[in-house]
Protein backbone atom coordinates (compact mmCIF):
# COMPACT_ATOMS: atom_id res chain seq x y z
CA UNK A 1 0.00 0.00 0.00
CA UNK A 2 1.33 3.61 -1.00
CA UNK A 3 1.32 5.95 1.81
CA UNK A 4 -1.63 8.01 3.18
CA UNK A 5 -3.48 5.41 0.86
CA UNK A 6 -7.25 4.59 2.65
CA UNK A 7 -9.93 3.29 2.32
CA UNK A 8 -12.75 5.84 2.45
CA UNK A 9 -15.30 3.20 4.00
CA UNK A 10 -13.98 3.50 7.30
CA UNK A 11 -14.37 6.67 8.10
CA UNK A 12 -16.12 8.21 10.84
CA UNK A 13 -17.28 11.98 11.59
CA UNK A 14 -16.10 13.78 14.63
CA UNK A 15 -15.70 17.29 15.99
CA UNK A 16 -12.97 18.39 18.28
CA UNK A 17 -10.38 21.24 19.07
CA UNK A 18 -7.16 21.04 18.33
CA UNK A 19 -5.98 24.16 20.72
CA UNK A 20 -2.87 22.67 23.02
CA UNK A 21 -1.66 19.97 20.58
CA UNK A 22 1.67 19.97 20.17
CA UNK A 23 3.14 19.38 15.89
CA UNK A 24 6.67 20.90 17.15
CA UNK A 25 9.44 18.57 15.87
CA UNK A 26 12.15 17.14 18.16
CA UNK A 27 15.40 15.91 17.36
CA UNK A 28 14.41 12.32 16.89
CA UNK A 29 16.71 9.41 17.71
CA UNK A 30 19.18 8.21 15.39
CA UNK A 31 17.40 4.50 15.28
CA UNK A 32 13.98 5.36 13.27
CA UNK A 33 13.91 7.73 10.12
CA UNK A 34 13.30 11.45 10.50
CA UNK A 35 12.43 14.49 8.18
CA UNK A 36 15.74 16.66 7.34
CA UNK A 37 14.40 19.26 5.19
CA UNK A 38 11.21 19.73 3.14
CA UNK A 39 10.67 21.98 -0.01
CA UNK A 40 8.06 24.06 0.56
CA UNK A 41 10.37 24.53 4.03
CA UNK A 42 8.63 23.98 6.57
CA UNK A 43 7.51 27.13 8.67
CA UNK A 44 7.52 29.00 5.00
CA UNK A 45 4.81 30.85 2.94
CA UNK A 46 4.31 29.97 -0.70
CA UNK A 47 2.77 30.93 -3.34
CA UNK A 48 -0.51 29.44 -4.69
CA UNK A 49 0.59 28.06 -7.34
CA UNK A 50 2.47 25.38 -5.27
CA UNK A 51 2.30 22.49 -7.36
CA UNK A 52 4.60 19.89 -5.55
CA UNK A 53 5.68 19.33 -1.52
CA UNK A 54 8.95 16.95 -1.12
CA UNK A 55 10.09 15.54 1.98
CA UNK A 56 13.84 14.15 2.18
CA UNK A 57 13.92 11.68 5.24
CA UNK A 58 17.59 10.87 7.05
CA UNK A 59 17.55 6.92 5.48
CA UNK A 60 15.49 5.07 3.54
CA UNK A 61 11.51 4.59 4.62
CA UNK A 62 9.09 2.21 4.12
CA UNK A 63 6.09 2.98 1.85
CA UNK A 64 3.28 1.76 4.36
CA UNK A 65 2.98 4.58 6.55
CA UNK A 66 0.43 7.62 7.29
CA UNK A 67 0.63 10.98 8.99
CA UNK A 68 -1.49 11.01 12.46
CA UNK A 69 -3.56 14.23 10.94
CA UNK A 70 -3.01 16.39 7.96
CA UNK A 71 -4.38 19.40 6.52
CA UNK A 72 -7.82 18.94 4.93
CA UNK A 73 -6.94 21.88 2.25
CA UNK A 74 -3.43 19.79 1.67
CA UNK A 75 -5.83 16.52 1.52
CA UNK A 76 -8.51 17.94 -1.03
CA UNK A 77 -5.77 19.52 -3.47
CA UNK A 78 -3.18 15.90 -3.82
CA UNK A 79 -4.06 13.86 -7.21
CA UNK A 80 -2.43 10.35 -6.80
CA UNK A 81 -0.87 8.71 -4.22
CA UNK A 82 2.87 10.05 -2.10
CA UNK A 83 5.65 8.59 -4.35
CA UNK A 84 8.74 7.11 -3.14
CA UNK A 85 12.09 7.89 -5.42
CA UNK A 86 14.34 5.32 -5.96
CA UNK A 87 16.54 5.62 -2.58
CA UNK A 88 13.52 5.72 -0.60
CA UNK A 89 14.63 9.23 0.73
CA UNK A 90 12.24 11.41 -1.15
CA UNK A 91 8.52 11.83 -1.04
CA UNK A 92 7.37 13.71 -3.50
CA UNK A 93 3.15 14.82 -3.00
CA UNK A 94 1.62 16.30 -6.07
CA UNK A 95 -0.74 18.93 -5.47
CA UNK A 96 -3.45 21.09 -8.00
CA UNK A 97 -3.01 24.26 -8.41
CA UNK A 98 -4.75 27.27 -7.10
CA UNK A 99 -4.04 26.39 -3.28
CA UNK A 100 -6.57 27.99 -0.94
CA UNK A 101 -5.34 31.39 -0.18
CA UNK A 102 -4.70 31.94 3.67
CA UNK A 103 -4.81 28.32 5.23
CA UNK A 104 -2.31 26.03 6.59
CA UNK A 105 -1.26 23.02 4.75
CA UNK A 106 0.74 20.68 7.03
CA UNK A 107 1.29 16.89 8.46
CA UNK A 108 2.09 15.41 11.45
CA UNK A 109 3.55 12.08 11.73
CA UNK A 110 3.24 10.63 15.39
CA UNK A 111 5.90 7.07 13.79
CA UNK A 112 8.03 7.04 10.16
CA UNK A 113 9.39 3.72 9.56
CA UNK A 114 12.68 1.94 8.52
CA UNK A 115 12.95 -0.91 5.69
CA UNK A 116 13.89 -2.84 8.65
CA UNK A 117 10.48 -3.03 10.43
CA UNK A 118 11.73 0.05 13.35
CA UNK A 119 10.19 2.96 13.64
CA UNK A 120 10.71 6.66 14.62
CA UNK A 121 8.04 7.19 17.48
CA UNK A 122 9.17 11.12 17.94
CA UNK A 123 6.40 13.88 16.83
CA UNK A 124 7.51 15.11 13.50
CA UNK A 125 5.80 17.28 11.07
CA UNK A 126 6.00 19.77 8.11
CA UNK A 127 3.75 22.68 7.84
CA UNK A 128 3.63 26.34 5.30
CA UNK A 129 1.06 28.48 4.56
CA UNK A 130 -0.28 29.69 1.35
CA UNK A 131 -0.10 33.31 0.30
CA UNK A 132 -3.23 35.71 0.14
CA UNK A 133 -6.15 36.05 2.67
CA UNK A 134 -8.26 33.20 2.67
CA UNK A 135 -11.55 33.08 0.74
CA UNK A 136 -14.84 31.76 2.56
CA UNK A 137 -17.04 30.90 -0.03
CA UNK A 138 -14.81 30.32 -3.56
CA UNK A 139 -16.69 29.62 -6.78
CA UNK A 140 -14.44 27.29 -9.20
CA UNK A 141 -16.27 26.20 -12.37
CA UNK A 142 -15.89 22.08 -12.33
CA UNK A 143 -14.38 21.91 -8.76
CA UNK A 144 -15.26 18.43 -7.90
CA UNK A 145 -15.45 17.37 -4.05
CA UNK A 146 -16.33 13.41 -2.46
CA UNK A 147 -18.83 13.50 0.10
CA UNK A 148 -20.19 10.88 2.31
CA UNK A 149 -23.14 10.38 3.61
CA UNK A 150 -24.56 8.79 6.71
CA UNK A 151 -28.75 8.41 6.80
CA UNK A 152 -30.21 7.24 10.01
CA UNK A 153 -29.35 3.70 9.94
CA UNK A 154 -28.35 2.54 6.06
CA UNK A 155 -25.19 1.78 4.66
CA UNK A 156 -23.02 5.12 4.34
CA UNK A 157 -22.52 6.16 0.56
CA UNK A 158 -20.36 8.21 -1.63
CA UNK A 159 -21.21 11.16 -4.29
CA UNK A 160 -19.45 13.57 -6.09
CA UNK A 161 -20.53 17.41 -5.60
CA UNK A 162 -19.44 19.73 -8.70
CA UNK A 163 -19.43 23.46 -9.29
CA UNK A 164 -21.47 24.53 -12.64
CA UNK A 165 -22.72 27.24 -14.73
CA UNK A 166 -20.77 29.97 -12.50
CA UNK A 167 -22.59 32.98 -13.85
CA UNK A 168 -21.07 36.52 -13.91
CA UNK A 169 -23.05 37.71 -10.87
CA UNK A 170 -21.69 35.27 -8.25
CA UNK A 171 -24.36 32.45 -9.15
CA UNK A 172 -23.44 29.10 -9.35
CA UNK A 173 -24.67 25.61 -8.75
CA UNK A 174 -23.90 22.86 -6.55
CA UNK A 175 -24.40 19.63 -8.76
CA UNK A 176 -24.93 15.94 -7.13
CA UNK A 177 -24.17 13.10 -8.64
CA UNK A 178 -24.91 9.87 -7.10
CA UNK A 179 -22.64 6.41 -7.78
CA UNK A 180 -19.73 8.74 -9.39
CA UNK A 181 -22.06 9.02 -12.70
CA UNK A 182 -21.33 12.70 -13.84
CA UNK A 183 -22.07 12.16 -17.10
CA UNK A 184 -25.38 10.85 -16.84
CA UNK A 185 -27.27 14.24 -16.25
CA UNK A 186 -30.66 12.44 -15.60
CA UNK A 187 -28.90 11.48 -12.32
CA UNK A 188 -27.94 15.32 -11.64
CA UNK A 189 -29.35 17.08 -8.71
CA UNK A 190 -28.51 20.72 -7.63
CA UNK A 191 -28.35 23.98 -5.48
CA UNK A 192 -28.68 27.14 -6.88
CA UNK A 193 -26.57 29.94 -5.11
CA UNK A 194 -25.32 33.06 -5.12
CA UNK A 195 -21.99 34.46 -3.60
CA UNK A 196 -22.91 37.77 -2.91
CA UNK A 197 -20.55 40.25 -1.10
CA UNK A 198 -23.03 40.11 1.60
CA UNK A 199 -24.22 36.88 1.77
CA UNK A 200 -24.25 33.04 0.48
CA UNK A 201 -27.93 33.19 -0.71
CA UNK A 202 -29.99 29.68 -1.40
CA UNK A 203 -31.93 30.38 -4.85
CA UNK A 204 -33.52 27.09 -5.44
CA UNK A 205 -33.16 23.51 -5.76
CA UNK A 206 -33.88 20.78 -7.78
CA UNK A 207 -34.37 16.99 -7.30
CA UNK A 208 -35.10 14.14 -9.60
CA UNK A 209 -37.61 11.36 -8.89
CA UNK A 210 -35.64 8.11 -9.13
CA UNK A 211 -38.56 6.16 -10.53
CA UNK A 212 -40.55 8.48 -12.83
CA UNK A 213 -37.06 10.31 -13.28
CA UNK A 214 -39.63 13.66 -12.80
CA UNK A 215 -37.97 16.72 -12.03
CA UNK A 216 -39.05 18.79 -9.14
CA UNK A 217 -38.10 22.51 -8.64
CA UNK A 218 -38.53 25.06 -6.03
CA UNK A 219 -37.12 28.76 -5.95
CA UNK A 220 -36.79 30.78 -3.44
CA UNK A 221 -37.96 34.46 -3.39
CA UNK A 222 -36.25 36.74 -1.68
CA UNK A 223 -33.31 34.09 -2.03
CA UNK A 224 -33.27 32.73 1.61
CA UNK A 225 -28.99 33.88 3.34
CA UNK A 226 -27.34 31.08 4.38
CA UNK A 227 -24.48 32.76 5.58
CA UNK A 228 -24.09 36.62 6.11
CA UNK A 229 -20.62 38.12 4.89
CA UNK A 230 -18.06 38.77 6.82
CA UNK A 231 -19.29 35.90 9.04
CA UNK A 232 -19.11 36.98 13.06
CA UNK A 233 -19.51 34.50 15.91
CA UNK A 234 -23.13 35.07 17.62
CA UNK A 235 -24.70 36.70 14.48
CA UNK A 236 -28.10 36.07 13.96
CA UNK A 237 -30.93 36.31 11.68
CA UNK A 238 -34.25 35.43 10.47
CA UNK A 239 -36.81 35.74 7.88
CA UNK A 240 -39.61 33.86 5.55
CA UNK A 241 -39.22 33.40 1.50
CA UNK A 242 -42.14 32.25 -0.88
CA UNK A 243 -42.14 28.51 -2.55
CA UNK A 244 -42.19 28.49 -6.37
CA UNK A 245 -42.38 25.54 -8.61
CA UNK A 246 -43.00 26.51 -12.27
CA UNK A 247 -44.05 30.13 -11.44
CA UNK A 248 -46.76 28.63 -9.36
CA UNK A 249 -46.84 29.74 -5.22
CA UNK A 250 -46.41 26.70 -3.40
CA UNK A 251 -46.24 27.76 -0.16
CA UNK A 252 -43.48 29.18 2.25
CA UNK A 253 -40.31 28.60 4.54
CA UNK A 254 -39.42 30.60 7.63
CA UNK A 255 -36.21 30.15 9.00
CA UNK A 256 -33.86 31.29 11.28
CA UNK A 257 -30.20 31.37 11.50
CA UNK A 258 -27.08 31.62 13.56
CA UNK A 259 -23.58 31.45 13.08
CA UNK A 260 -22.33 29.66 16.16
CA UNK A 261 -18.52 29.77 16.27
CA UNK A 262 -15.02 29.69 14.11
CA UNK A 263 -13.75 26.13 14.95
CA UNK A 264 -11.66 23.39 13.67
CA UNK A 265 -12.99 20.40 12.15
CA UNK A 266 -11.97 16.90 12.23
CA UNK A 267 -12.88 13.49 10.23
CA UNK A 268 -10.98 10.50 11.18
CA UNK A 269 -10.80 7.12 10.48
CA UNK A 270 -10.75 5.97 14.18
CA UNK A 271 -13.53 3.85 15.77
CA UNK A 272 -16.26 2.98 12.27
CA UNK A 273 -15.45 0.00 12.60
CA UNK A 274 -13.83 -0.31 16.25
CA UNK A 275 -10.11 -0.74 16.99
CA UNK A 276 -9.50 -1.27 13.39
CA UNK A 277 -10.40 1.73 11.86
CA UNK A 278 -7.13 3.13 12.68
CA UNK A 279 -6.30 6.59 13.71
CA UNK A 280 -5.76 9.39 10.76
CA UNK A 281 -7.31 12.59 10.91
CA UNK A 282 -8.18 15.50 8.80
CA UNK A 283 -8.22 18.65 9.98
CA UNK A 284 -10.08 21.50 8.40
CA UNK A 285 -8.30 24.34 10.02
CA UNK A 286 -10.41 27.40 10.63
CA UNK A 287 -14.30 26.15 10.35
CA UNK A 288 -17.50 28.60 10.74
CA UNK A 289 -20.08 26.61 12.03
CA UNK A 290 -23.84 27.79 11.13
CA UNK A 291 -27.10 26.36 12.08
CA UNK A 292 -30.25 27.15 10.36
CA UNK A 293 -33.98 25.98 11.32
CA UNK A 294 -36.79 26.22 9.25
CA UNK A 295 -40.24 25.55 8.90
CA UNK A 296 -42.49 24.73 5.55
CA UNK A 297 -46.02 25.22 4.69
CA UNK A 298 -47.23 23.96 1.29
CA UNK A 299 -50.59 25.26 0.08
CA UNK A 300 -53.36 22.82 0.80
CA UNK A 301 -56.81 23.74 -1.49
CA UNK A 302 -58.73 20.87 0.23
CA UNK A 303 -57.93 22.39 3.29
CA UNK A 304 -58.41 26.18 2.63
CA UNK A 305 -54.77 27.20 3.95
CA UNK A 306 -51.11 25.78 4.43
CA UNK A 307 -50.63 22.15 5.40
CA UNK A 308 -47.13 21.92 7.36
CA UNK A 309 -45.02 20.31 5.68
CA UNK A 310 -41.71 19.80 6.95
CA UNK A 311 -39.45 21.58 9.87
CA UNK A 312 -35.53 20.92 10.45
CA UNK A 313 -32.19 22.38 11.55
CA UNK A 314 -29.19 21.90 9.61
CA UNK A 315 -25.86 22.96 10.88
CA UNK A 316 -23.24 23.64 8.41
CA UNK A 317 -19.27 24.23 8.78
CA UNK A 318 -17.21 26.11 5.99
CA UNK A 319 -13.53 25.97 5.74
CA UNK A 320 -12.01 28.93 3.91
CA UNK A 321 -10.72 27.84 0.53
CA UNK A 322 -12.89 25.17 0.23
CA UNK A 323 -16.59 26.14 1.31
CA UNK A 324 -19.09 23.63 2.71
CA UNK A 325 -16.81 20.68 4.16
CA UNK A 326 -20.00 19.11 6.57
CA UNK A 327 -23.11 19.42 6.92
CA UNK A 328 -25.78 17.70 9.46
CA UNK A 329 -29.23 17.60 9.04
CA UNK A 330 -32.19 16.86 11.73
CA UNK A 331 -35.48 17.24 10.47
CA UNK A 332 -38.96 16.35 10.81
CA UNK A 333 -41.51 15.48 7.67
CA UNK A 334 -45.34 15.29 8.85
CA UNK A 335 -46.30 14.89 5.40
CA UNK A 336 -48.96 11.47 5.01
CA UNK A 337 -48.94 10.52 8.56
CA UNK A 338 -47.37 10.38 11.48
CA UNK A 339 -44.32 12.35 11.65
CA UNK A 340 -41.17 10.96 10.55
CA UNK A 341 -37.59 12.24 12.05
CA UNK A 342 -34.62 11.92 9.19
CA UNK A 343 -30.72 12.51 10.60
CA UNK A 344 -28.18 13.08 7.91
CA UNK A 345 -24.88 13.91 7.91
CA UNK A 346 -22.95 14.62 5.18
CA UNK A 347 -18.82 15.43 4.82
CA UNK A 348 -16.37 16.06 2.64
CA UNK A 349 -13.77 13.46 2.37
CA UNK A 350 -10.55 12.28 0.92
CA UNK A 351 -10.73 12.81 -3.21
CA UNK A 352 -10.93 9.76 -4.91
CA UNK A 353 -9.05 8.62 -7.95
CA UNK A 354 -11.62 9.77 -10.68
CA UNK A 355 -10.86 9.06 -14.40
CA UNK A 356 -11.20 12.49 -16.63
CA UNK A 357 -14.04 11.21 -18.57
CA UNK A 358 -15.52 10.74 -15.95
CA UNK A 359 -16.05 14.09 -14.58
CA UNK A 360 -17.23 15.73 -18.08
Amino acid sequence: MKPWKVCLSVLVIISFSLTGCDESTTNPPPAGPYIVSSVPASGSTVSPQTSTITMTFSEPVAEDFSPLRISGHLINKMTGDPELDASGTVMTITLVPPLAAGVRFFAVFDSIPDLEGGWNTVIDSVSFMIQGAPELIPINENEVSVFFTQENEYEPTFEIVRIENVGLEGEYERAFYSDFELTELEDREFMKLNGASSALEFLAFEETDDDSRDVFRIDFDPAIPWLPLPAVEGQTWIGSSDLFTEGENMGYVDYSGVVVEQTDLVITSDDFYGDGGGDIAWVWEGCWEVSLSYDVWFIDSSLGGYEHIDKGTDSIWYAPGIGVVKVVSQSTEFEGGEPYEITNEVSNLVPMEIEEEELF
